[in-house]
Order: C-alpha cells, then sequence, then structure tokens
C-alpha cells in the first residue's frame, strides 16, 4: 500500500505519532509523499513533539577535535554507541568553535584574523541534521578586546539567543553586552551597570541549560576584593546575576579542569581531584540548588563524588556516564608519547569504555527538525 494510501485511513494524530519517532534524516524525505504530511511535519506542534521524544530516546554526543579549528571536523555518537561523521558546513576561513548546542542548533564561532585589530567573530546558527544556516554578523566591528559568547534557548518566550559579552584588551572586565534574538533577527544591546568590575574567565563559551547561560568570572568590589562568582543570564528576562562557587580550589581549577554540564537537569560543575592511587582521581559533581536556606541564600550547592579508575579530565555527562579525556589506561605503562582518549565511565560504577583514539570537545546533541531561518512559525 502506497503511503498516500495509508495516510486516507489513519487520523492525523496516529500519523504524527508514528512520524514522530523517525530520525530527521526520513522525514526530511517523508516530506515530499503529499501535502499535508510535508504541513504536519513543518508544523511548530510536530517539531516540538519529535524534540521531545529525540531528546529522551536519540540522545548524542557530538565532537570536534579540539586540537585543529582550521575547519569543523565533527562526529557523531549515537545511543548505539556508533559514530558518524557529521557533513560539514560550506568552506569558512578562521577560527572555528563550537560555542553551544541547543535543541539541535548549533552555533559556531569564526575568528577572523587581521593585521592591527581583528574584528569581531562571525556567527553561525546551523542545524547539521536539517542542512539550514544563518549567518550573523556582530554589531561593534572596531571594539579592542576579547568576546566571551553563550547560546541557548528559552521556552518561556519560545527563542534562541545569542548573548555576547565583550572584555577590553585594557582592563579585561566586561564593558560591552549585546543579545541576538532568533526570533526578530537583531541585536540590541544590554545594560552593564551590575557587571562593573567583571572578568570572564575559564571556558569562553558559556554553558546553557534551563533558560540560562553560565560563566566563571571574577567579580571586583569598590574596596579592591576580588570574589569568584557563577555569571548567569537569563534568556527570557535578559538579566545578569552572580551566584557564588562552591568551596573548591579555583585559583587551581577553574583556568583549566573545571567544566559546566548538566546533570539531572541542574547545572553542575565538574572537575577531578587527586587521590593517593596516581592513576586515579576523584571527580567532583557539584550540583546546582534553588530555595530558601538557613544561611538565607537563594542558591546552594550538593556535592558529589564519583571514583574514577583512571586519571579523568571529566568535560560532560551524557546518558548518566561521564565524558572525558584520559591517557593511561589501566594496565598501561607511559611511552615516549601520551595518546589522548574520550573514554566514559559509569557514573554509578566502574564501568570504562574508549570511544575515541584522540583527543575532542564534546557536547550533548539531539537531532531536531528545528528551523534557523524562521523560529515561530504560525500553524494554521
Amino acid at each position: 500500500m502506497e503511503p498516500q494510501q495509508v495516510a486516507a485511513f489513519l487520523p492525523r494524530e496516529i500519523i504524527a505519532y508514528i512520524l514522530k519517532l523517525l530520525p530527521v534524516k526520513t522525514l526530511i524525505r517523508f516530506q515530499c509523499v503529499c501535502k499535508n504530511w510535508k504541513n504536519l511535519i513543518k508544523s511548530p506542534s510536530f517539531i516540538t513533539d519529535h524534540l521531545h521524544h529525540s531528546s529522551q530516546h536519540r540522545p548524542c554526543l557530538l565532537f570536534h577535535e579540539f586540537l585543529n579549528h582550521d575547519f569543523l571536523e565533527l562526529y557523531l555518537l549515537n545511543c548505539e554507541m556508533q559514530a558518524f561523521e557529521v557533513q560539514n558546513i560550506p568552506f569558512v576561513q578562521g577560527g572555528l568553535w563550537i560555542v553551544g548546542s541547543s535543541n539541535g542548533l548549533l552555533c559556531i564561532r569564526i575568528d577572523r584574523y587581521a593585521k592591527v585589530i581583528s574584528p569581531p567573530p562571525l556567527l553561525l546558527v546551523w542545524n547539521p541534521a536539517f542542512r539550514d544556516v544563518r549567518s550573523v554578523f556582530p554589531t561593534f566591528p572596531d571594539f579592542e578586546g576579547d568576546c566571551y559568547i553563550g547560546f541557548g534557548y528559552s521556552p518561556i518566550v519560545n527563542d534562541y539567543k545569542i548573548v555576547v559579552l565583550y572584555l577590553s584588551k585594557y582592563d579585561f572586565q566586561v564593558h560591552v553586552v549585546e543579545v541576538y534574538s532568533l526570533s526578530t533577527g537583531s541585536w540590541r544591546n544590554i545594560e552593564v551597570f551590575d557587571l562593573v568590575g567583571l572578568t570572564i574567565t575559564g571556558q569562553p563559551a558559556g554553558f546553557t541549560v534551563n533558560g540560562a547561560i553560565f560563566w566563571f568570572g571574577y567579580k571586583r568590589d569598590d574596596e579592591g576584593g576580588c570574589e569568584c562568582v557563577t555569571v548567569s543570564f537569563d534568556i527570557a528576562n535578559e538579566e545578569f546575576s552572580f551566584i557564588p562557587v562552591p568551596d573548591v580550589d579555583v585559583d587551581r581549577d577553574l583556568r583549566c579542569r573545571v567544566n559546566f554540564t548538566e546533570f539531572e537537569h541542574r547545572l553542575t560543575i565538574i572537575f577531578p581531584t587527586m587521590t593517593e592511587n596516581p592513576v586515579s582521581c576523584f571527580i567532583e559533581l557539584w550540583m546546582l540548588e534553588e530555595g530558601t536556606y538557613g544561611s538565607g541564600e537563594r542558591w546552594s550547592w550538593a556535592k558529589t563524588f564519583v571514583l574514577s579508575p583512571v586519571d579523568l579530565h571529566p568535560t560532560t555527562i551524557w546518558r548518566n556516564e561521564i565524558v572525558g579525556v584520559c591517557g593511561l589506561l589501566p594496565g598501561e605503562e607511559e611511552g615516549p608519547e601520551i595518546v589522548e582518549r574520550i573514554v566514559l565511565f559509569n557514573i554509578n560504577g566502574t564501568v570504562l569504555r574508549v570511544i575515541f583514539e584522540r583527543g575532542y570537545s564534546t557536547f550533548n546533541y539531539v537531532e531536531s527538525l528545528v528551523p534557523v531561518r524562521n523560529i515561530h512559525i504560525n500553524e494554521s
């Protein structure tokens, strides 16, 4: 029986339920079956349902080789532990970095180098599965300094936004902030009164969870003091706030060993600490909790330890497993060259699996039908 004949006998709800179980590549082909299927697959409600199902049942890991930023060598690891190379975007010149991943959309930073003053990076919002891309140009072409970028989605306003924090090269503090909305296709400046004396440190790309983007930073006060803070940007309200960091050795750890991740739907700080055994380590997880506590603070951090069988630099958490970079595996002896590997380590046990023999930066990712050309689509 032809698909058109099947569609004639099945209610729209049943067709939608069946289609949402399918991967994006198949759904792109199925848009050619008939006009009704095409309209269904492109409808916002179906895109949302498909995204929710894929997030629950088909979460993926995205890998970008961090030793080579001249082009995007991307690989996708699915739930069946199968790796696939991701079809690249058209060739662009400059240093390429993934800013973040949100609902199947990637924000790509392209640094454009110059002899005197390097212009702000070009930004791309790209759906690799849907092969849709949008170019975004920041509005401060002559700013002298560096910029820290975040990308994420807020269900409250149903919008994806890019936030750029410009740090002056003279005092390394935030002086300009602008936010780009994918739904309006425009930039707007954000007041920086609350950010006076703020320096962003650690990873240049913000981490997004629960409708907010986070960075590590140092906040200087009027008396010359300096406090390490977690900087939070609310995507819906476009407001900044500061959260004290956990009681960790920030001077030692924040620069290279600490990462943000998401665990149990909460912002989590993850980093290794040494044990008496030189070939193993503790992985510290600090999960952010909101509520009213005896101290009167709005936020608190809950600490969890995980023992890793190897000296591991954790990068993220995927499907209840810690993803990290390690050199020597159990039983191996140190050679003239250390080969970095990407491994999975079960957060509740000791199962260790090697998934790549080279070092990559890792991102949680899910294939989706979310468009980048027009985020808000009215259903008929």
